[in-house]
């Protein structure tokens, strides 16, 4: 027979490794649709928050993360990455209420399909 601690299990949290777009395709909402659409498949698969690092000169992703799809700053890692560079490390509670705020910045037909299950 199985034996069963009673513990809840620990919380499904996800975590974003990389995300680029092109020079010539940027400003045009792209990472934004990118990120909420992935958000929202790691909330319908379970996660309760998304965490990620990105560099802390890069402004434009910094402000990505930060305003639009509210993404806290943890803390700062110093030399995290291989040129010796800072980065942030972030976190978002991820809900569907959440979600529903950052898709309203990007209209009703791109906030629709972020937002969809297929």
């Amino acid at each position: 027979a199985g034996m069963t601690t009673g513990l809840p299990a620990a919380p499904l949290r996800s975590h974003v490794t990389s995300l680029a777009v092109m020079r010539s395709h940027r400003r045009r909402r792209i990472a934004q649709c990118l990120m909420l659409r992935s958000m929202h498949f790691m909330l319908r698969d379970g996660a309760t928050s998304c965490s990620l690092h990105v560099r802390s000169f890069n402004e434009a992703a910094v402000r990505l993360y930060k305003h639009t799809l509210a993404f806290h700053v943890n803390k700062t890692e110093t030399t995290y990455y291989a040129d010796g560079e800072d980065a942030f490390s972030m976190h978002a509670d991820l809900s569907p209420e959440s979600l529903e705020r950052v898709a309203v910045s990007l209209g009703p037909d791109l906030a629709k399909w972020a937002l969809a299950d297929t």
